[in-house]
């Protein structure tokens, strides 16, 4: 996850240009629900990959139905937020493809190990299931 902290940081230096508004603090404490969420999800279910070997069901609830990796998706949209809030579009310009890269590694890495772990019920849900940004119809 440094990749993705990185980014998230990278986002947030320097002087803020943008006064705080209220729906960029609305938005802010959106963001911060759906990572709660998602971690909550996590930790309900024991997901982390060092507990991959004694899970056994594959979480497909909660933010699970809409996207596979639901906490790095909000940690995207707290990047948008940031920038946005703050005026900092040049820093989410440059911190955009770190964030991308670490986070295309975790998610190979952690699919990998679910394929693995959960067989044709993982690819089945990882065809349906997007990886990162969720798909509303």
């Amino acid at each position: 996850m440094p990749f993705q902290l990185a980014g998230v940081s990278i986002v947030v230096l320097g002087p803020i240009y943008a006064p705080l508004e209220a729906s960029d603090s609305a938005a802010l404490a959106g963001i911060l629900v759906a990572t709660v969420f998602g971690s909550a999800t996590l930790a309900l279910y024991r997901t982390s990959a060092q507990a991959l070997a004694t899970r056994r069901a594959l979480v497909q609830h909660g933010p699970y139905r809409r996207v596979r990796h639901p906490i790095y998706f909000a940690m995207l949209c707290l990047m948008i937020a940031l920038a946005a809030s703050s005026g900092h579009w040049l820093q989410f310009l440059f911190a955009v493809p770190i964030f991308i890269a670490g986070t295309a590694i975790r998610v190979h890495f952690e699919d990998l190990s679910l394929a693995r772990r959960f067989g044709d019920e993982f690819r089945n849900y990882a065809r349906s299931t997007p990886p990162l940004v969720p798909r509303f119809r």
